[in-house]
């Protein structure tokens, strides 16, 4: 649960915290206002999956036709994953983040939080969120206040991931693995902010200034099939500026099934 100062927090430092679900997970509002304990949130309606017509909307260009080939090559050039074709339910979530983008873009909104309907707070981390967007800058376009992947901040993660990274590059070794590794991989900036880091989920993360306007153009048609890999894709290739809290304040509710397998 939120503790009330992170509510008070939260809720003066965003212009809008938006909360994406469908009609079909309307049951989980309970959990949510219960987790977020007063948080002024305002409830976005996404697309639901079973009620797309891909086939329609990519011959009307708002798909791209070759949507499923830049997911299965994201997936490979940033996890080393061979995945079969996108579902239904992944290019919704996608649309919903597009619609959001739109919106955001619209309503000429500056600083807006987005969370998933399965976002929870990490209680033992909500004593740095004060300091930690006290350090954001103001060139922060995308701020992840949840992340999966590239977000081993230890020693060894950054040995793993970092330090062997930028050697191996240095001496030549510059296979695509290396590659993939040194643009996602988060740099040091700050105490609590990292720089430049590319994550799986989009479970809880804050767009600033243009951020939503760069993205909504990189969806336009949708490219991306999964609204991770946008963000993955923008941050490794510098078509945004984006900043991941060194803490994890948000992280998905395990306990829920996931919207994207289930029907």
């Amino acid at each position: 649960m939120l503790t009330t100062t992170a509510v008070e927090i939260l809720n003066g430092y965003f212009d809008k915290i938006l909360l994406l679900t469908i009609e079909r997970n309307l049951h989980r509002l309970e959990g949510i206002n219960k987790n977020f304990n007063g948080l002024n949130i305002e409830v976005f309606m996404g697309v639901d999956g079973g009620k797309l017509n891909i086939q329609e909307l990519q011959s009307t260009g708002e798909i791209a036709p070759n949507i499923n080939q830049i997911y299965k090559q994201n997936n490979l050039d940033y996890l080393n994953l061979r995945v079969g074709p996108l579902l239904k339910n992944q290019i919704a979530v996608a649309s919903s983040h597009k619609k959001m983008y739109q919106y955001i873009k619209e309503n000429h909104l500056q600083k807006v939080l987005i969370l998933e309907d399965d976002a929870i707070p990490v209680e033992k981390n909500l004593q740095y969120l004060a300091e930690t967007l006290k350090q954001v800058p103001q060139d922060c376009e995308l701020l992840f206040l949840g992340h999966i992947y590239n977000n081993d901040f230890s020693f060894f993660g950054k040995l793993r991931y970092y330090y062997l990274t930028n050697f191996f590059y240095r001496i030549g070794l510059r296979t695509k693995a290396v590659i993939r590794k040194k643009k996602s991989y988060p740099t040091n900036f700050s105490s609590l902010l990292k720089k430049q880091g590319g994550h799986i989920g989009t479970h809880a993360y804050a767009l600033i200034g243009q951020g939503a306007a760069k993205l909504l153009d990189l969806q336009t048609p949708l490219t991306y099939g999964a609204s991770d890999l946008l963000t993955m894709d923008a941050v490794a290739n510098h078509k945004i500026c984006a900043y991941t809290c060194r803490y994890m304040f948000f992280q998905q509710n395990s306990r829920l099934p996931s919207s994207v397998y289930n029907n």
